[in-house]
This record gives C-alpha cells, sequence and structure tokens, in this order.
C-alpha cells in the first residue's frame, strides 16, 4: 500500500487561509513597536482586565513561547509611522512583553476591515465573558444592519416573532457570528 505524500503549498497561500485575510507577508516585529486598540478586542471591554488576562496564565504563556518559540503569529496592521496595530493575538503580545521577549512574528494584514477581523476571531475564542461577547456582537450587528444600538432589542423581538418578515436577516448575521440560540438573543 502506497502512501501519496501531502502536497506543498505556498506560505502565503497558507497565512491567508489561516487568518482569513489578506496577509501578504510574515515578519519579525519588536514587541515595543505594537500598540494594542482598545476597542478591537472584546475581551476586558466592560469586565475587568484581571478576569481577561490573568497574569499567572500569561506569564505561563509567555514562558512556554521563550522556551519553544511562537506556534502562531500575531496579526498586525502598520501606519505611515512604521508602528503596528494589533488585529489579533492580544494574549501573545502580553505575554511576550510581560516574560521580557523582544520581539514576534507577525503577519503583516492588509485587511480593510481590521477591526471585523479582530472582533470576529475573538468571538470564535473559548473563555470570552459573556458581557464582553454580547456587547462585541451587538456591536458588530449595529454595523453591519446599520440599525443603532437602541434599535437592536426591537428588532431582534420582531425577528423572533417574525423571521419570515425580518428586513435585517437578524438570524443569518447572528448565526455568522457563531450566535446558535437566537431566541434567548432576542429576550434581552
Amino acid at each position: 500500500m502506497s502512501r501519496e505524500r501531502p502536497r506543498a503549498i505556498q506560505a502565503s497561500t497558507v497565512m491567508q487561509a489561516v487568518a482569513g485575510l489578506n496577509a501578504s507577508r510574515l515578519i519579525m516585529v519588536p514587541v515595543e513597536r505594537v500598540h494594542i486598540r482598545e476597542t478591537f478586542n472584546p475581551r476586558g471591554r466592560h469586565t475587568t482586565d484581571e478576569e481577561a488576562f490573568n497574569e499567572a496564565d500569561l506569564r505561563a504563556l509567555g514562558e512556554n513561547m521563550r522556551d519553544h518559540g511562537v506556534i502562531q503569529p500575531i496579526v498586525v496592521t502598520a501606519d505611515e509611522h512604521d508602528q503596528f496595530h494589533l488585529v489579533a493575538g492580544e494574549r501573545r503580545l502580553r505575554a511576550a512583553r510581560l516574560v521580557g521577549l523582544t520581539e514576534l512574528p507577525a503577519m503583516l494584514s492588509s485587511s480593510p476591515d481590521a477591526y471585523r477581523t479582530a472582533v470576529m476571531e475573538n468571538l470564535h475564542r473559548q473563555n470570552l465573558n459573556v458581557v464582553d461577547e454580547t456587547f462585541a456582537v451587538l456591536q458588530l450587528l449595529s454595523e453591519d444592519t446599520r440599525l443603532s444600538l437602541d434599535q437592536l432589542p426591537a428588532a431582534l423581538r420582531n425577528a423572533e416573532r417574525h423571521p419570515e418578515t425580518d428586513p435585517h436577516q437578524l438570524q443569518e448575521h447572528l448565526r455568522g457570528y457563531g450566535v446558535t440560540h437566537f431566541s434567548s438573543w432576542a429576550r434581552h
């Protein structure tokens, strides 16, 4: 019985497929030049940083990265001043800083909607506090439907009661964000 070897693919194809980004290259970035945008990561936005970023867990992650390398690069965008802005990988960045790593591998993203990429990446992570997750989903719904945050509760209730006449396709959007229990969302 002969076994066929897996077909090799180009690194750029892997980066685009894994990150879902138009990532053009993998670079090493100095951690001091990577800035965290407060609104990009829903973790800790409506809860405390201690809940979202436990120092002991971050230290363990940082030591593991120092000892064994970084398995998954962070994702950044670059500005005209040669500074980097984090899109994904805040735990890895915080862990690297905590243990004194000076640089990290990063995928340089050219995605025009880095905010959406960052929020979606975090919504699909485990251990996201329900409060942070709820506000992130509501913000995305607001952007996708052009409804204000004040208009969303009534629209969600209407979509639950009359899904066939949902002009904003709220259930479809929520499923796309990974929300599977629409009726529990619409009641709040």
